[in-house]
């Protein structure tokens, strides 16, 4: 896969796919997915959950992780970017929009 350019998507790429270019434009949101739980925990989807490469993301636009509602149990918003694990990678990342969320990069 070379290039995406999103526009209110969440996106997910597994350790098998490599991007060149990932790029969410002006007015473009990623945005994980919620999550409800009525008397449990509940955690929101990431925006963008990577463990693969990605070696440049641009955002022009907006990305957060999904809300979290859980009226008995615990609520948490899911991360903006999430990419971990062993072959996990982001190269450059330029941001002149907004990132709402944590962004997590772990090996």
């Amino acid at each position: 896969m070379s290039a995406v350019s999103a526009f209110e998507t969440n996106l997910r790429f597994s350790g098998r796919e490599d991007l060149n270019n990932l790029t969410n434009n002006i007015g473009g949101t990623i945005s994980g997915g919620a999550a409800t739980a009525g008397a449990a925990n509940a955690t929101g989807g990431a925006g963008v959950s990577n463990s693969g490469t990605i070696t440049k993301l641009t955002n022009s636009g907006m990305i957060s992780g999904g809300a979290a509602s859980a009226p008995h149990g615990k609520a948490t918003p899911g991360d903006a970017i999430y990419s971990a694990g062993a072959n996990a990678s982001i190269g450059t990342i330029a941001n002149s929009g907004s990132i709402v969320g944590k962004v997590v990069i772990d090996k």
